[in-house]
């Protein structure tokens, strides 16, 4: 048994270092080899914490208690600080409370806030367009242009480190706090596995907190392929109520919904971007979206109001714009 869980992560390893590789050549970047590098490592890397910890470190009460805390901690950051808060402002919370929520964002390896958020911003203004960063449609139909645009959606875009449009993000670069925290993002990853490892030491031993900081990585590993799975397929399988002018080929994927904090019913967050709650639809969908109930805490806590949620109407009204353009689409056919 010990043998075929070698040979799989062994495998493993290969085939997403080989993937790299292939995305390393094919995306050449305009920032050159250096940048092509560095995003190869940032890809390869969290595979590398996943095998580790099934190589090397055993599943443990420990271990787990690692992940799970920075999987949520990481985890919303992401979906409720860098995506609802930061990105589409979908409610309004003291100032304190939005540094923590973009720190803990921060800690989840994503990159600057300010970045994501305009390459997310370029991403809504032209869906699955042109100028869409990261559609999976990209390279049009068939098995070879598919496989393509969903490698390019889920990581391969990232080697092309174009700026986002400055007046995208001109409100975030005019507020000290966040250019502040933008340009110390690293530090918090840092920090992140350094808190890690001392608490795993301080509890039992440094072969214990090395063991914290790989299973830290696992976590990291989820979080990011997580948020890439919204980008790549969110945009490719599952249902799709909404079908507007912003929806582009975004899908509701409930598997997604779930895993990713509530960022799976991605149709429903194209069709209101601004809205705090994704589960829009239905009482399934509402539950489902975690990062909704995260919001609804920091609300009961009154550190944050305001929460910006499309009305009954609205709803009701942007259904039926969307079966008047499914019939139309129906009569082109």
């Amino acid at each position: 048994m010990d043998l075929l869980i070698f040979m799989a992560v062994f495998a493993t390893i290969i085939l997403f270092g080989t993937f790299a590789i292939i995305l390393m050549a094919s995306a050449k970047s305009p920032d050159g080899w250096r940048h092509e590098v560095s995003i190869s490592i940032w890809v390869i890397a969290p595979f590398l914490s996943v095998a580790s910890a099934f190589l090397f470190f055993h599943v443990s009460r420990g271990n787990l208690i690692t992940f799970f805390i920075w999987f949520f901690v990481s985890g919303f950051g992401i979906t409720v600080g860098y995506h609802r808060l930061l990105t589409h402002q979908a409610f309004k919370c003291r100032r304190w409370v939005l540094a923590t929520l973009i720190i803990m964002g921060e800690t989840a390896i994503q990159g600057e806030p300010i970045f994501w958020a305009g390459k997310h911003l370029e991403h809504h203004s032209d869906t699955d367009g042109d100028t869409d960063p990261h559609s999976p449609h990209a390279y049009g139909t068939g098995f070879t242009n598919v496989a393509r645009g969903l490698a390019h959606a889920h990581m391969g875009w990232m080697y092309h480190n174009s700026p986002p449009n400055p007046k995208l993000v001109g409100r975030m670069n005019s507020d000290s706090l966040l250019t502040w925290l933008n340009q110390r993002w690293w530090w918090f990853v840092v920090a992140r596995f350094a808190i890690t490892f001392l608490i795993g030491t301080a509890i039992a031993g440094p072969a214990v907190g090395l063991g914290s900081v790989i299973w830290c990585g696992v976590a990291a590993f989820m979080t990011l392929h997580l948020t890439f799975a919204v980008n790549s397929v969110c945009h490719m399988w599952g249902k799709q109520p909404y079908m507007n002018k912003g929806t582009g080929m975004s899908k509701n994927n409930l598997i997604i919904g779930l895993l990713a904090l509530g960022e799976g019913m991605h149709n429903n967050h194209h069709a209101f971007p601004s809205s705090a709650l994704q589960g829009l639809n239905n009482n399934f969908e509402k539950a489902l979206d975690l990062s909704w109930w995260f919001i609804r805490v920091l609300i009961f806590l009154r550190l944050a109001w305001s929460p910006r949620i499309p009305t009954q109407d609205d709803i009701l009204k942007r259904r039926a714009q969307s079966q008047l353009a499914m019939e139309k689409a129906r009569v082109v056919i």
